[in-house]
């Protein structure tokens, strides 16, 4: 009987070598499933996200940021490099074909993570009265309650995503995604009809149910894609050196407790302790809209889907300047895409601020604006975090993170002076000093990394010039919200013609780029 293609043998008899699994086919398809789902799933994260901003009041919503900020710590500190080590090493083996090495680093990855978060959470468990009287925490024990509980399956179900990420199982992703918003949007629309309003408890409680459906439903779809694949190399020995794995989350967990000073829990946390209640809602109104366009961050799109193909190709061929292309084109793409958009909502944003947060945060798009530089700079961060794992560089990544923060009593100095201004203003020198590092590291160790100044001086250009030109629409067009709109879809036109007529990207970049996408529609 003729085995199938992918096992190297063509159903006329043929011998012909294997396909990749990470092939650009499949990365396709894994693209396409991640648009899609991504789409779909987005629908209802905006609108659980508006309805959060809009139901709560603002010292809820304080109190709400808070502990989003205390979330994000509590997974720095229990996350053990593990968010580094699944896209590193899962991929390896899975091209070499190591199915029952996979299957059992895998299991142990999560078991893993399962005791991190333990050790972590307990602490905050038994010093709970001593961070209520530190922050804006409130004293509802069902909001508190709620609040462990989605820590718990939130730490379970970043994990899992990136385990199927890891084996371009983005389908199941999506799916899952898809189940926990929709469910999500469900019942706070459920609280909001039967009690007429949406409390701070009902929102973590809404946040841990779902979120635990979603984990449940992957952890099931990464079961059966584990068992159902073949071995296809020898038992024989480990394919991945334990030595090298320990090494590899170490450092990066190293550099995730450095990194937690200049972090967005930390940032919250910091905001809660030195400003008032209107400041940390104001601040997590900004961290949320920052948080609806990560999600489609090109750093997060294409990372998402090629990472797992960029290591497990530089891991056979060390080629440093096939790697070096794939991070220049992320880091361009992503201000090809993010650049634009974060000038129209410094120009014509405000109506689209008083719209989403019914008029409390109108006044915040400023810093909604500034935020999104910050998510610039964290793309370029990802990018070199991916360069840095890939050469086995990670210990240089601990080293850009410890320099980074002796910058933080500057960041603490700005707050006390200047409030959420000096906030801003700290985050983004610290992570615009940790960028500049990392670049320095690299090529101190002779990795040749390059930045195309020059195509990111016409993409920061086009996108100002176009902003400013689209928020000279005149306002008797319409009502303001109207008018802002129409502000952006100018912006987009006038970004997208310039950089047509002056190319950012060179022939070569825009090729890959079409032949991730299948068809040649990206022309800049």
């Amino acid at each position: 009987m003729a085995l199938d293609d992918e096992q190297g043998v063509a159903k006329g008899g043929v011998s012909k070598p294997p396909e990749r699994y990470y092939s650009r086919k499949r990365i396709r398809r894994s693209l396409m499933h991640y648009l899609v789902g991504r789409g779909v799933s987005s629908i209802a994260n905006f609108l659980v996200v508006f309805l959060v901003i809009r139901a709560l009041s603002v010292e809820s919503y304080a109190a709400y940021t808070t502990l989003s900020g205390l979330l994000i710590m509590t997974m720095a500190f229990s996350n053990g490099g593990l968010e580094r080590v699944v896209p590193r090493y899962l991929p390896v083996l899975r091209e070499d074909g190591a199915e029952a090495e996979l299957k059992r680093l895998t299991w142990q990855l999560l078991f893993l993570r399962i005791a991190f978060l333990a050790v972590i959470l307990l602490p905050i468990v038994v010093f709970e009265d001593f961070l209520r009287a530190q922050f804006s925490i409130p004293e509802d024990r069902w909001a508190i309650w709620g609040f462990y509980a989605y820590v718990v399956v939130y730490a379970l179900s970043v994990h899992l995503t990136r385990s199927l990420q890891a084996l371009l199982l983005q389908r199941e992703s999506t799916i899952a995604l898809s189940i926990e918003w929709f469910s999500k949007l469900a019942l706070l629309v459920a609280f909001l009809f039967l009690s007429g309003g949406i409390s701070l408890a009902q929102t973590m409680w809404a946040h841990a149910i779902t979120s635990f459906l979603g984990a449940l439903y992957m952890v099931f779809k990464l079961r059966a894609n584990l068992v159902s694949r073949p071995e296809t190399t020898s038992s024989e020995g480990d394919t991945v050196a334990r030595a090298d794995l320990i090494s590899t989350g170490w450092h990066n967990y190293c550099q995730r407790l450095l990194g937690t000073a200049n972090s967005p829990g930390a940032n919250r946390l910091i905001c809660s302790y030195m400003l008032d209640s209107a400041a940390t809602a104001g601040f997590g109104f900004a961290l949320a809209i920052n948080g609806l366009i990560r999600r489609f961050a090109p750093a997060t799109l294409l990372l998402g889907l090629i990472e797992p193909s960029v290591m497990a190709r530089y891991s056979e061929e060390k080629d440093f300047t096939v790697l070096q292309r794939s991070a220049s084109i992320v880091v361009k793409f992503s201000l090809f895409v993010l650049a634009p958009a974060t000038a129209w909502v410094l120009f014509a944003g405000q109506p689209v601020a008083a719209f989403v947060s019914g008029g409390k945060y109108t006044h915040m798009t400023w810093l909604v604006a500034g935020m999104m530089v910050m998510l610039m700079i964290g793309s370029n961060r990802t990018v070199l975090t991916l360069v840095a794992n890939a050469v086995n560089e990670s210990s240089s990544l601990v080293r850009a993170t410890a320099w980074s923060n002796v910058l933080f009593p500057v960041l603490i100095f700005l707050v006390w002076q200047f409030g959420l201004p000096g906030l801003l203003g700290g985050i983004l020198l610290i992570a615009g000093f940790d960028n500049l590092y990392l670049v320095h590291r690299l090529r101190s160790l002779g990795y040749g990394y390059r930045i195309d100044a020059g195509a990111i001086t016409k993409i920061i250009l086009f996108a100002a010039l176009a902003a400013a030109s689209g928020s000279l629409i005149p306002h008797f067009l319409g009502p303001a919200l109207l008018t802002s709109l129409l502000a952006a879809a100018a912006t987009g036109i006038i970004f997208l013609t310039a950089a047509y007529i002056w190319k950012p990207f060179t022939g070569e970049e825009r090729k890959l780029l079409n032949g991730y996408i299948g068809k040649k529609v990206f022309v800049w």
